[in-house]
């Protein structure tokens, strides 16, 4: 239970201090594509912080049930759906620095930007090999 705290205790504070600092940024009248750009990070915030509260209830569940917290298999399953979600975000940030070579974007966007595309990539890749299975080959 206390490896599954720390996680579950980082992910609120992490929703929580993101949720406080784009309420407190404010909004001008010159700064539309912001408030889309905020709203955006506010719904992919809340979509990662549904996924880890999901996480963690079936780590819970299955820990109850008496299996092991990290076999073998899903272990694999995160090794390579780490490595597949890797080469896909290398191609994410060099198509945010082609954008920004046209269109003036302000680096804390470039940034945030690229990190919510890395974990929103991780999470898919992982649901589709969790769902396929690992095949060997």
């Amino acid at each position: 239970m206390k490896k599954l705290f720390f996680p579950i205790f980082l992910l609120s504070g992490v929703t929580v201090v993101s949720g406080i600092r784009i309420y407190q940024s404010g909004i001008g009248e010159e700064t539309k594509i912001l408030f889309i750009s905020e709203i955006l990070h506010m719904i992919m915030i809340a979509i990662l912080f549904i996924m880890g509260i999901i996480y963690g209830v079936k780590r819970i569940r299955s820990k109850e049930e008496g299996f092991p917290e990290d076999d073998e298999l899903s272990k694999k399953i995160i090794r390579k759906s780490a490595g597949i979600s890797f080469y896909v975000t290398l191609f994410i940030w060099l198509t945010l620095l082609f954008v920004n070579s046209f269109i003036e974007l302000d680096s804390r966007l470039i940034f945030s930007y690229g990190f919510i595309g890395m974990s929103l990539t991780f999470v898919i890749t992982w649901l589709i090999i969790n769902s396929q299975g690992i095949k060997d080959a």
